[in-house]
């Protein structure tokens, strides 16, 4: 799929689908543990985004706060130089 052309309003939080709700016991729980590991400090900020993913996964985060956008992830060859990659 082409970043450019998906339609990034429509999509629904993952714990809509039921076979995912019911297999969340507590919510209020996990979403509180995120929350607190939120305000620590991470090593690397990718740490802080895969918490805040997990939020936005639970449907505790307002749709008016969430924007997608294209990521670009690099990686370090054998080599030793870097290559971008978009995902």
């Amino acid at each position: 799929m082409k970043w450019p052309v998906i339609d990034k309003k429509q999509y629904k939080f993952g714990i809509e689908d039921l076979l995912v709700k019911i297999n969340f016991s507590d919510l209020e729980e996990i979403s509180g543990f995120l929350l607190n590991q939120l305000e620590q400090k991470h090593p690397r900020e990718d740490y802080k985004e895969f918490l805040q993913l997990c939020l936005i996964f639970l449907g505790r985060v307002s749709p008016d706060k969430i924007s997608f956008r294209e990521h670009q992830a690099q990686f370090i060859m054998p080599d030793g130089w870097q290559k971008q990659y978009t995902l």
